[in-house]
């Protein structure tokens, strides 16, 4: 459930101004405008620094009101890439979490050391021997794991039967059909490309636990997701060195993944390359923001107006952070203007063309809400901003359900190119039920 960023107001259940509430499946009623197209700045297209121009959705456009009822599970069986525990960790016999979040202390740790077997998705990264923007990991070669859910059929014969010892939770081999070593996938539709969406959890995390459910879900839906373990705490974090290789290293590691996959033999055939999305939480949204083009405040300097660039990939046609960190009152303010993770007065973003959808909490303290309107204002590209009310770094259950049904019609608009979805999503109002999340337009 949500009401317009116009209505802070207005009473719950309630839309401030002209019009009425309107109930699952229905349209609101709307105030009349007589502004025609092209009738503000805002509305006319505009020219990015690389030449292209984008129009951006404002007050021209058709009003929202179209509330739309929770999207629930997929109809798609969901299969995964070979990805296995060794027995000791399978067992219980000793905690995982520093393995896939990686650890620098006395002994270098990822997730690969407490696998059985490589995974079937497995790749290394020849960083650039650029110490300025990748610090200690410049001209390192860095191994990379993670796996792949997808649509797969109710018969798929993959079906691994953990010990009755198994203390895992959240892994791909006990939530889904998960093939096994050296045996190939198997698609709900052997002949067709699936859409592919590219999964970046947040600081410090990692794709399984309890995100793994979110992905199963996206890929329940029809979409290839491909999962990689960051392992981000094999790196100097963000807050004790001057060059943010947490955040510079990913999109590093995604791009190589997309390369990776273009080329696997059991892969290739069946993803749409020209349909590739991103779904990004926390820092995971901010990863995303990045490799779409944005460029990373170098702390050395005092006013926060040096940018690193790492790299971007325009593979990645449309992308969704929920809760996605741009920034908090720990970046300096100068001359009376905000600094964020891509710099002073946020001009490391203005590149960034999207389409990209922002899910923002009220009330987070980590991933400040004003940091992320002001980011997305300052992008020149196609921003869309959702404002969840009460909720801070950290989704309620009724949010989480609003959040994944913008996200997913997003996806479909802008990545599955589905024209239906897209006219639903520049309709969308509200998400019955649910939390209070706002639309909130970015001027």
């Amino acid at each position: 459930m949500c009401r317009s960023s116009s209505s802070s107001s207005s009473s719950p259940g309630t839309r401030a101004g002209p019009g009425t509430r309107a109930g699952p499946g229905t349209r609101a009623t709307a105030p009349d405008t007589n502004a025609g197209p092209g009738t503000c700045s805002r509305c006319l297209p505009r020219e990015s620094k690389s030449g292209s121009t984008t129009r951006a959705t404002h007050c021209c456009a058709p009003p929202r009101t179209l509330v739309v009822e929770p999207i629930g599970e997929g109809s798609n069986a969901v299969g995964s890439s070979y990805f296995m525990l060794s027995d000791d960790f399978l067992q219980g016999k000793n905690p995982f979490g520093e393995w896939w979040r990686g650890n620098t202390g006395e002994e270098f740790l990822y997730i690969d050391d407490i696998l059985k077997d490589t995974p079937a998705i497995h790749y290394e990264v020849k960083v650039p021997d650029d110490q300025k923007v990748y610090g200690n990991a410049a001209g390192a070669t860095i191994p990379y794991s993670g796996f792949m859910l997808y649509p797969t059929t109710e018969e798929n014969p993959y079906a691994f039967q953990p010990p009755d010892t198994d203390s895992s939770v959240g892994f791909p081999h006990n939530q889904t059909h998960m093939q096994g070593m050296d045996e190939a996938p198997v698609f709900a539709e052997a002949d067709k490309h699936y859409p592919l969406i590219v999964y970046s959890p947040g600081i410090g995390d990692s794709p399984v636990g309890d995100v793994l459910p979110e992905i199963k879900w996206l890929a329940s839906h029809g979409y290839a997701v491909l999962a990689i373990f960051p392992g981000d705490r094999r790196f100097p974090s963000f807050e004790t060195s001057p060059t943010p290789q947490e955040i510079t290293l990913r999109p590093l590691s995604i791009k190589a993944s997309l390369d990776y996959l273009e080329n696997h033999p059991d892969y290739k055939e069946h993803l749409d390359f020209d349909k590739i999305g991103g779904w990004g939480g926390s820092y995971g949204g901010t990863t995303m923001f990045a490799i779409m083009g944005g460029k990373i405040i170098d702390k050395s300097s005092s006013m926060g107006d040096t940018l690193d660039k790492t790299v971007s990939d325009t593979r990645i046609k449309a992308a969704v952070g929920i809760l996605p960190y741009m920034g908090d009152t720990n970046f300096p303010t100068v001359m009376g203007y905000k600094s964020s993770i891509f710099g002073w007065r946020h001009s490391g973003a203005q590149d960034v063309i999207g389409p990209y959808l922002a899910i923002a909490g009220a009330i987070d303290t980590r991933a400040v809400y004003d940091y992320t309107k002001e980011v997305l204002k300052t992008a020149k590209g196609e921003m869309y901003l959702i404002k969840c009310e009460g909720e801070g770094h950290g989704l309620s259950e009724g949010a989480d359900q609003d959040a994944r049904t913008w996200a997913l019609t997003f996806l479909n608009a802008y990545v599955g190119g589905n024209k239906d979805e897209l006219e639903k999503f520049q309709q969308m109002l509200s998400v019955a039920g649910g939390a209070e999340d706002v639309f909130v337009e970015i001027e």
